[in-house]
């Protein structure tokens, strides 16, 4: 449940981020839809982590594959769940901040919102 509510918690602040950017410069849209395909494929969705054997640290560096596993781990009893989630709670205060500093740079700037 925890995880859940930290993929909710930095899906808002993540919309904020590319909402505000995209309202703001209209181009940001197809290239932030080009880079989820890609990173959908990079992301062990349909494959394991071990199978990279060496290369396993690049999973490492992917987020979205920390908010995966503190999900999938955790319901598979899998470990590494605790480093994962030092990961994404990491990543979900980064987002935060920058959300906050995306929506407070550019909502002066986009015409609708005024």
């Amino acid at each position: 449940v925890l995880g859940i509510l930290l993929i909710l918690w930095t899906g808002f602040w993540c919309t904020l981020i590319l909402g505000t950017i995209g309202m703001r410069f209209k181009d940001v849209g197809q290239a932030i839809t080009a880079i989820m395909s890609a990173v959908f494929f990079f992301t062990p969705v349909f494959w394991h982590a071990d199978r990279l054997r060496e290369y396993a640290f690049i999973v490492d560096l992917n987020p979205f594959y920390h908010y995966l596993h503190i999900v999938r781990g955790s319901l598979l009893g899998e470990a590494g769940v605790g480093t994962s989630f030092i990961w994404a709670v990491a990543c979900s205060l980064v987002v935060t901040v920058l959300g906050a500093l995306a929506f407070g740079f550019f909502a002066r700037r986009l015409s609708y919102w005024k």
